[in-house]
Formats: C-alpha cells, structure tokens, sequence
C-alpha cells in the first residue's frame, strides 16, 4: 500500500484524504504542497509531514480560506501548525455558536408559522443580531479592550440587540444620508466649514445608535484610530479616498467648539 518509511503515493494519499489526485497535482504545481520525488520513477512521494500540512489545508478550506490565502499562511516562517488548530478551534466554535442561534430562529419561526406560538418582529431579527455582534466583537476585540470598559461594551451591545425594525431601517438611511454629506464636505476640502460641521455632528449621531453614552474624548480617539487602524482608514478611505483624515482634522475643529 505504502511506500517505505509511511511514504504515500499520490493515488494512495488522494484515497487517504477523500480528494482527487488532480487535486494534489495542482497543490504542488502552486507550490503549496511539494512533496518528494522518487529518483527513479519520478512519483510525488508523500512524508507525514505531508499528510499533517494536507490536513491543515482542508480545514483551510473548510474556513472558507481561498488558496492564495492558506499558503500565504502556512508558508509563513512562523507558522505553527499547534497554535494554528487552536485558532481554528476558537473560530468554529464561534461559527458553531452563531448557527445554534440561526437554528433556534428557524425552529422558533416555524413554531410561529404553524400557530403555536407568537413571535414579534424583533425576535425575528434577534440571532442575526447576535451574530454580528459576535462577528465585531471578534474583529475588533484589541481596539475594544483598549478603548472601552466591559461595561461600556456590555451596555453597548444590549442597547444594539434592542434596536426596532424601524430603528434598523431609519439607521441605514440616515447612514447613506451621512455618507452624501461626507462626500460633500470633503470634495468642498475644507474642515472648517459648515459642511464639515455638520459631518462632524451626523458622525455623533450615528455613532450614538450603538454607543450607550458620549464622550467627545472617546469619539475624537476613535476618529484618530481610523487614521491609524487599515480596517478602519480602508473603510473609509473606500468611500472616498482621504476621507479617514479629513474626517478626523474636522472633528478636531468640531470638538474645539
């Protein structure tokens, strides 16, 4: 079956992990996956070490990884396939958790749909939510630990989970209303103006529907990391390129006031 010293060849590896040997032909044409090569024959020869990167390259994929994406990571001279794992441990568990909630929606739905309970609108809405918030609360945990108390973040978090239908829908048009007014302000560059004034202010308004109290300290701190954070400036310098620093030298002028 095996070739010796646990060494597999690509027919036998590719019934191993349930792929084709296409499959494994192309890891290696990208050099994701280059295993040895017999002398003689020339057949891709594959070590243990092989069959355990192979591993590591279908949970990859099974995370919804593109191929550029994993080899960036595991060619990366401080890969650790151990602390890898454990990173993906956390990040299904987190997926595990967010489908549980979808799942008690749908359950809850059909109960609502055959007349066995009643289910208001807002619980209609409850596990996507949810599922946001554990998205951003992953995503930005450094910045929120930095920046702002459990409380602050707990408080913050309740205050978005009890947002109305109509709130949701009010807050999407207000920000597509705030956005034209940035574009407006900074194509006038000017960070002073009125223009700019009044961005400045939508700006607090938006932030206040997630927010649960204000502080100028925090939202002038927040407006600086956009300059500084590539999530936050790309954010906003792809609605306009600039706009992360003009956004922050005006609310510097706003904050004076």
């Amino acid at each position: 079956m095996n070739v010796g010293d646990n060494m597999y060849k690509i027919n036998e590896l590719a019934i191993l992990a349930g792929i084709s040997s296409r499959t494994l032909r192309h890891y290696d044409d990208i050099d994701l996956l280059s295993p040895k090569r017999d002398e003689d024959s020339m057949y891709r020869l594959y070590t243990e070490e092989d069959i355990d990167t192979l591993q590591t390259i279908m949970f990859y994929k099974e995370l919804g990884y593109e191929l550029k994406e994993i080899k960036e990571v595991i060619s990366n001279k401080d890969f650790d396939i151990v602390s890898s794992l454990e990173e993906m441990e956390t990040k299904l568990k987190k997926k595990m958790s967010s489908y549980e909630l979808i799942l008690l929606t749908i359950k809850q739905t059909l109960q609502s749909k055959k007349g066995d309970t009643n289910m208001s609108n807002m619980k209609k809405f409850e596990a996507f939510k949810d599922d946001k918030l554990m998205i951003n609360n992953d995503k930005y945990r450094e910045e929120m630990n930095k920046n702002y108390d459990k409380e602050f973040v707990k408080r913050s978090n309740k205050k978005y989970k009890n947002k109305t239908e109509q709130e949701m829908k009010n807050h999407e048009e207000f920000t597509q209303e705030m956005h034209y007014i940035m574009f407006e302000a900074i194509n006038l560059d000017d960070p002073t103006n009125e223009v700019s004034m009044k961005m400045c202010d939508m700006h607090k308004q938006w932030l206040m529907f997630y927010w649960p109290t204000y502080t100028k300290s925090q939202h002038l701190a927040l407006t600086e990391m956009y300059t500084q954070d590539e999530r936050f400036s790309k954010h906003y310098n792809d609605l306009h390129p600039g706009l992360a620093l003009f956004l922050y030298e005006a609310m510097k002028i706003y904050m004076a006031k």
